[in-house]
């Protein structure tokens, strides 16, 4: 089964970029992840990548001692991980809302369109706890990448540093 990844002196975020296959516009795109990926890795960082196997598939190649995937047939489980996570980085699904539940600091990326009742319950109460930091992005082009890259990277250094 899953185990929790060995306590050792580097923090582990937490990535999930899938979305449900209703919404399967939400899910953040892969080569986005693997450049995150590539960055965390060179920072020295321990990543849970949370999925199904079929959307970690494309994935595989980056598996190594410091990246643990997480894509039980049962959610549960998956899910019960997210306590591990130093930090989240997600899209809009029910592991951001776990992270932030849990108190862990979150980073949700969506796309640009207005959502009251995603904001209203699941985004707007966390940003004013100082738990979620949101990045809209337009289509996920190379800039959105870029800007979304350099967010990412201040929001941990701001974070994750201080503790």
């Amino acid at each position: 089964a899953l185990n929790p990844p060995k306590k050792t002196g580097r923090k582990t975020v937490g990535i999930h970029a899938g979305a449900s296959s209703i919404a399967s516009h939400k899910a953040i795109p892969v080569d986005f992840i693997k450049e995150l990926m590539e960055h965390l890795n060179h920072e020295g960082y321990k990543v849970i990548l949370f999925g199904t196997k079929k959307e970690l598939t494309k994935l595989q190649k980056l598996k190594n001692e410091n990246i643990v995937f997480a894509s039980d047939e049962n959610i549960i489980k998956n899910l019960s991980l997210v306590q591990y996570c130093d930090l989240f980085i997600g899209s809009d699904s029910v592991f951001k809302t776990m992270a932030s539940m849990l108190k862990k600091q979150t980073i949700v990326l969506y796309q640009k369109h207005k959502n009251n009742f995603r904001d209203r319950v699941f985004i707007t109460p966390y940003v004013k706890e100082h738990m979620m930091h949101v990045y809209q992005y337009t289509n996920f082009n190379k800039t959105d990448m870029k800007s979304a890259l350099e967010f990412i990277s201040n929001v941990m250094n701001l974070e994750l540093n201080n503790s």
